[in-house]
């Protein structure tokens, strides 16, 4: 059989795809390093004051102090004293490192801990008397190193994969060699990535935005409370992606005859960009000013201005989208792992020899269901990160300050946006189309055999206007193109089932047809593949039209008089 192929797309490969590939992998396994070796760093320098000395001391100074800083600028400060052979030592560490907070009610809890002239212990480095700790971090830390581990992981076994020597490659073509282990190996990557989105997704929701909501249910039954605040200010923190700001206002409050501070405006008083829209929030609370404030009663350095509803807050699911992406991915590389194992192209076509018997419903390549699921998931998440930034946009544009470079940037970001809405608007019109049920009088037909094929529209089949049911043989090939990797597509054959207006007809009906013998059975291997589809189109005038493909397994021609294939 001579089949023409047209060219649709060329893939990665050679020298060149494995050299981008290589930097792709290494990127993953140097940053995994990186962070490896600062974390087990940090591990064996905590283990270490677990055998520190455990000595008596005296707080003389316990206060919270204000760096000059904007990141984390609320510095929890005690001064202790303590004597070891005589000699008397002073420290003002609390942990091995000065750490910082940017909410003062949790520096405030730490020092609560430590009131002026009241006695304590203080951990001593044995080694060097002056080096003292009140706090040790916890051994939980050890949990941190399996984070870059992952990196490590799927870095080093990307490298491993692209450049391992293949046995028994003499024996095949290169570029059949490829084809078998990327198809091996993108299986192995989509259950690696899938765990990563997965694991990504749960970690960053409850290690940072569960806590911002369970606050906010909780702050439901806080009291209210009479504050006065001591100084408000826009905090501007840099980063390679620009500089962001935040909200701080701090005030004060009495609560049980104890004098508390706290600099929470709201539950989602996360850094951003867009400066106006925080000076505003500022403006309203100068210094010196009297307002009211909810205080936690189980917690009384935690305490918040504004309890109520933001839409900020829907910030806080954004990583679910990561985790039902991740999930998504790993259990559908999981099937294909278990569905199609490692075989030969022989043990893969081993089935097109054995003849089951009996009808079959033939179930479609892709259901409506999903591809609404498909359009709906990456329009979540691509209008998710664009309304961020048109939201600060529009907020600063009414505030008076028109930026025309960021409006122009994110027109081309604005209109995919919309277009997906319209592809899932779409997918949503076409999830209630009448849906065609295909019935095949043999499940594995044979070249040159008659197979009866019934169908049947559920629904309002009266909506479609037009039918057409074919029959269709499709060819994909991969080869080798210069250092490229190439995989073209033909449609090599077309048979016309039905082609009808009769509404009849288009709501249930039957035909018998048969598969030419001068063509080819199905076939799959690593480099090419036969396979035979029955595809319905139903046109719905001013409504998504039915679009539906089933796969047919057709097998070999039976040779005559032996039972065998020819």
């Amino acid at each position: 059989m001579s089949v023409r192929i047209r060219s649709e797309g060329s893939g990665c490969g050679g020298i060149a795809g494995r050299l981008f590939i290589t930097v792709f992998f290494f990127i993953f396994f140097a940053v995994g390093m990186l962070f490896t070796v600062f974390v087990v760093g940090e591990v064996i320098r905590t283990v270490a004051t677990y055998g520190w000395d455990e000595i008596p001391c005296e707080i003389l100074l316990s206060q919270v102090k204000e760096a000059s800083s904007d990141e984390d600028p609320y510095i929890p400060t005690v001064r202790y004293q303590f004597e070891i052979d005589g000699a008397t030592y002073e420290s003002d560490r609390i942990w091995r490192e000065a750490k910082g907070f940017s909410d003062y009610g949790e520096a405030q809890e730490i020092v609560s801990e430590y009131p002026p002239g009241a006695p304590a212990t203080c951990l001593v480095d044995p080694d060097q008397p002056r080096l003292a700790i009140l706090k040790r971090n916890s051994l939980l830390l050890v949990l941190v190193v399996f984070f870059p581990l992952i990196f490590v992981g799927v870095g080093g076994g990307g490298l491993y994969f692209v450049w391992k020597k293949d046995r028994g490659s003499s024996q095949k073509t290169g570029l059949e060699s490829i084809s078998r282990k990327a198809r091996g190996g993108g299986k192995q990557v989509g259950i690696i990535l899938g765990a990563i989105f997965t694991l990504v997704g749960i970690g960053i929701f409850f290690g940072l935005f569960l806590p911002v909501i369970l606050d906010f249910v909780d702050a439901q039954s806080w009291q209210e409370t009479p504050c006065t605040v001591i100084s408000s200010s826009v905090r501007s923190h840099d980063s390679d992606d620009g500089t962001t700001y935040s909200i701080d206002i701090l005030f004060e409050y009495q609560y049980q005859d104890h004098t508390y501070r706290s600099n929470r405006h709201s539950f989602s008083n996360w850094s951003s960009s867009g400066y106006s829209s925080k000076k505003r929030v500022i403006d309203e609370f100068p210094h010196g000013a009297q307002t009211w404030c909810w205080v936690n009663p189980d917690r009384p350095s935690q305490a918040v201005i504004d309890r109520d509803f933001q839409w900020g807050y829907l910030i806080a699911l954004f990583p679910l989208v990561f985790t039902i992406v991740g999930l998504a991915v790993l259990v559908h590389s999981l099937r294909a792992v278990r569905s199609e194992p490692n075989k030969s192209p022989e043990e893969r076509t081993s089935s097109l020899y054995h003849t089951p018997s009996g009808p079959i419903v033939l179930k479609p390549q892709q259901s409506p269901a999903m591809k609404l699921f498909g359009m709906a998931i990456f329009s979540l998440i691509w209008n998710g990160i664009v309304s961020v930034f048109v939201w600060n946009l529009v907020s600063e544009w009414m505030s008076g300050h028109h930026q025309w470079g960021l409006a122009l940037f994110l027109v081309p970001f604005v209109l995919v946006g919309i277009g997906t809405l319209v592809g899932m608007v779409y997918f949503a019109l076409g999830f209630f189309n009448p849906r065609p049920r295909l019935t095949l009088s043999n499940p594995t037909p044979r070249l040159g055999e008659r197979v009866h094929v019934e169908w049947k529209m559920s629904g309002r089949s009266g909506r479609i206007e037009k039918l057409s049911i074919t029959f269709e043989g499709r060819e994909s090939a991969t080869y080798r193109r210069g250092t490229d990797t190439t995989t073209d597509h033909e449609t090599f054959a077309t048979h016309t089932i039905i082609e009808t207006l009769n509404e009849y007809e288009i709501a249930q009906g039957s035909r018998e047809i048969e598969i030419p013998e001068d063509t080819m059975h199905s076939f799959k291997a690593d480099n090419n593949s036969i396979s035979w589809h029955l595809k319905v189109a139903g046109d719905i005038p001013r409504w998504p039209d039915v679009d539906a493909d089933f796969e047919v397994e057709v097998r070999p021609l039976r040779a005559r008089g032996s039972g065998g294939i020819r």
